[in-house]
C-alpha cells in the first residue's frame, strides 16, 4: 500500500480523535509500554481506582476504606498480598446492583446521556465530542442473565483502543486497513457497519454474516480482494470454516491479509494449523478479553501476555496450575470492575514477578461450566481435547481440522470431526477410541462422527465442548435485556 494513503488516513484519524477528545485515551490505551509494569506503578493505578470508587460510587462506597488505611505505608508485596484478600465480585453482584454500580454522576441522567445511533453523522459527531455520554453494551451471560454494561466516554474508547493495542503488537499501524468479519446482531456491530462508506478515509470496513455458506465466504474473499486489508479481525471458528471451505471447494484465494487476529473463543492448535495452511502468508495471533473489559491480553510466543497497563489479572482456587480468572480493569471508574470473577479458567504461565499476579496466560480453559465430569468426579476441560487431537494428528499428517464435543448424557459423548481431506477416517477413529478409553476408562461411551460442517448459530459463543446447560449468547444483543 502506498505510504501516502496510510499517512493520509493517519492524519484524518488523528484529527478525528483530537476533535472528539479521545486522542489522550488512545495514547494511554493503545500504545502499549514495553516491558512488565512495575509493582509501584501497578499499585498506584489500583490505589487511585479504589480511592475514587470508595468516595463516589454508590455500590463500592466505603468498601475499601479499611484496606486503603491499612496499606497506606505497606510494602508493594504486602499491598498485593492484602489485595488478594478483598472480596470477589461476580456478574450476579453487578446484576443485583444495577445502576448503583455506576458513578453517582451518571445514575440519574442515563436517559439523556445514552448515545443515539441512527442520527445524522453530525449528530453522532456532536455526541462523541461531548464530555458525557453513556453507551449500553450487553454481555453474553453464562448461566445467569446477561449484564448491561453502561460505558461512559472513557470506558467506550478505552475498550475500543484496547483492540488497537493487540493489533499494534502484531505490527499494525493506525491508518492501515482493517476488515472486520463478525456475526450480525452481536456486539452492537450492526450500527458500526453503517460507517463503511467512510472506509476510504478511516481504513475500516465491517462485513456482517448470518450464515457461513459458500456465497457468504465468496463475498468475503471478493471484499478482501477489493479492500486489500492488512488486518482481518475474526473469531477462530468462522476463520476455520472459511479456510476449510476454500480448500474443499477449490475457491480462489487472492489477497491474503498480512495479519489475522482471532479472539473471543478457545483457539485449538488444529484450527491454527488448518488456517495457516490455507493462508500461508498471514500472521495469525490470538487475543483475550471480554465485553466488560475490552482486550486485556495478546499472544506472545506460546502464551497470552497480559497488558499490565490495562488490567491486573489474578487466578484463585482450583489447583496449583489452574484457577479462575479474577480481573481488575484499571482506569475504569464510572462502571468499575474490581476483582471481577470472569468465570474463565486459566492455566498459569511463567510468573517472573509473582506479586504482580499472572503475567502470562499459558492456556484458557474456557468458562468454569465448560467441562465434562466423569467417574470419580474427574473434570475434563478443553485442553484435554486439544492435546488429544494433537496426539492423533501427529500420526495422520494433521488431518483433523476441527473437533466439537457434545455432552449426550452421563459418560456419553458425541465427537464431531472435520477433516482437511477425506481418507484417514478409520485410522483416526481407531486412534481416538484407543486414547479415549485409555484416559477416560473403558466405560466411556464415545460416538465419533465425521462431518463436513458443524451446525452453529454464530450469535452464540462457540465452544469446543458443548454441554447441555450451555446457553450463552454473544454480547451486545441489546434487545434481550431492558436497559434501566
Amino acid at each position: 500500500m502506498p505510504f501516502t494513503q496510510v499517512r493520509l488516513r493517519q492524519l484524518f484519524l488523528g484529527g478525528f480523535l483530537r476533535a472528539i477528545g479521545a486522542e489522550e485515551i488512545y495514547r494511554r490505551t493503545a500504545i502499549v509500554p514495553e516491558g512488565p509494569a512495575s509493582g509501584a506503578l501497578l499499585r498506584a493505578e489500583l490505589q487511585k481506582l479504589l480511592e475514587r470508587v470508595d468516595r463516589s460510587n454508590p455500590f463500592f462506597r466505603g468498601r475499601f476504606r479499611s484496606f486503603l488505611g491499612q496499606t497506606e505505608k505497606a510494602t508493594d508485596a504486602d499491598f498485593f498480598q492484602r489485595y488478594a484478600q478483598l472480596p470477589v465480585f461476580t456478574k450476579d453482584d453487578y446484576l443485583d446492583a444495577g445502576v448503583a454500580v455506576m458513578d453517582a454522576a451518571y445514575q440519574h441522567r442515563l436517559e439523556e446521556l445514552t448515545l443515539r445511533f441512527g442520527t445524522t453523522a453530525w449528530g453522532l459527531f456532536r455526541q462523541l465530542r461531548s464530555t458525557d455520554f453513556v453507551l449500553p453494551m450487553c454481555t453474553g451471560g453464562t448461566t445467569a442473565e446477561p449484564l448491561v454494561v453502561r460505558m461512559n466516554k472513557e470506558h467506550t474508547f478505552a475498550l475500543l483502543f484496547s483492540f488497537f493495542a493487540c493489533w499494534r503488537r502484531m505490527g499494525w499501524e493506525l491508518g492501515q486497513r482493517v476488515l472486520v468479519f463478525y456475526p450480525a446482531g452481536t456486539y452492537n456491530i450492526d450500527e458500526l457497519a453503517s460507517f463503511n462508506r467512510l472506509g476510504a478515509m478511516t481504513g475500516f470496513r465491517i462485513i456482517l454474516f448470518s450464515h457461513l455458506d459458500e456465497p457468504t465466504i465468496e463475498h468475503l474473499l471478493s471484499e478482501m480482494d477489493a479492500f486489500r486489508p492488512e488486518l482481518l479481525l475474526i473469531f477462530p471458528s468462522p476463520m476455520n470454516v472459511i479456510a476449510q471451505t476454500i480448500r474443499r471447494r477449490g475457491l480462489r484465494l487472492g489477497h491474503q491479509p498480512r495479519l489475522i487476529n482471532v479472539s473471543g473463543e478457545t483457539f485449538f492448535d488444529c484450527q491454527r494449523s488448518n488456517i495457516q495452511s490455507v493462508f500461508p502468508r498471514s500472521r495469525i495471533e490470538d487475543s483475550y478479553g471480554s465485553v466488560e473489559l475490552g482486550e486485556i491480553a495478546h499472544q506472545a510466543g506460546n502464551a497470552l501476555k497480559v497488558f499490565g497497563h490495562l488490567a491486573y489479572v489474578e487466578t484463585v482456587g482450583q489447583s496449583a496450575d489452574i484457577g479462575e480468572a479474577v480481573i481488575t480493569r484499571l482506569g475504569l471508574s464510572a462502571f468499575p470492575f474490581i476483582r471481577y470473577a470472569m468465570k474463565d479458567l486459566f492455566r498459569a504461565g511463567p510468573r517472573p514477578e509473582a506479586h504482580l499476579g499472572l503475567s502470562q496466560i499459558a492456556w484458557i480453559e474456557g468458562k468454569n461450566t465448560t467441562f465434562l465430569e466423569f467417574a470419580g468426579g474427574r473434570r475434563i476441560h478443553a485442553s484435554f481435547f486439544n492435546r488429544l487431537v494433537n496426539a492423533v494428528n501427529a500420526g495422520v499428517g494433521d488431518a483433523i481440522a476441527e473437533i466439537k464435543v457434545y455432552e449426550r448424557g452421563a459418560q456419553s459423548l458425541e465427537i464431531q470431526l472435520i477433516l482437511r481431506n477425506p481418507g484417514a477416517e478409520e485410522a483416526i477413529r481407531d486412534a481416538l477410541q484407543r486414547r479415549l478409553h485409555e484416559q477416560l476408562g473403558p466405560g466411556a461411551d464415545c460416538v465419533i462422527r465425521f462431518v463436513d460442517a458443524i451446525d452453529h448459530d454464530y450469535r452464540r459463543k462457540y465452544r469446543p465442548i458443548e454441554r447441555n446447560i450451555d446457553t450463552e449468547w454473544a454480547g451486545g444483543v441489546m434487545g434481550r435485556v431492558a436497559v434501566v
